[in-house]
């Protein structure tokens, strides 16, 4: 077997590559039956024809860039997009979070109107960094996969 990071030869039992110092099976640069370099993209090895199996950095996810990116743009504060992706307890935080602090600014007077206000503030920041992440494909979802 050989280490699809770095392509050294790499013992069938082995846990990490200890030429790179990857996990056995991660990576997609080359192939692990033969050890040639690949196309990262491909789904057959061109030296051996063995079928490329990727790990985690080259599966994708059935969540939809898209999707994603219109969840954060259009109700982003809720926290929708992180349900969506997978991310759950991100999810319940921002929900809980856009609600206290709308009770804070529309319900109290100064001091609690201010942190309240601040907060959606923050909750706009958080979002507005998201949507930035999703649409350059930084952001994955919950199982490490990248977005389609």
């Amino acid at each position: 077997m050989y280490c699809k990071n770095c392509g050294r030869e790499i013992p069938d039992q082995a846990v990490i590559c200890v030429g790179c110092g990857v996990s056995a099976g991660t990576g997609s640069k080359y192939c692990s039956n033969c050890g040639k370099e690949t196309n990262e993209n491909a789904a057959v090895c061109l030296a051996c024809g063995c079928e490329l199996e990727r790990g985690d950095n080259g599966k994708t996810s059935k969540k939809e860039k898209k999707t994603a990116l219109l969840f954060a743009l259009f109700i982003g504060q809720w926290g929708i997009h992180e349900f969506y992706l997978g991310y759950h307890t991100r999810g319940i935080i921002r929900v809980i979070a856009f609600f206290l602090f709308l009770v804070l600014f529309f319900l109290f007077n100064d001091p609690l109107q201010t942190i309240g206000a601040l907060g959606i503030m923050g909750l706009n920041v958080w979002t507005i960094i998201e949507i930035i992440q999703i649409a350059r494909g930084k952001m994955k979802d919950a199982k490490g996969n990248d977005l389609s």
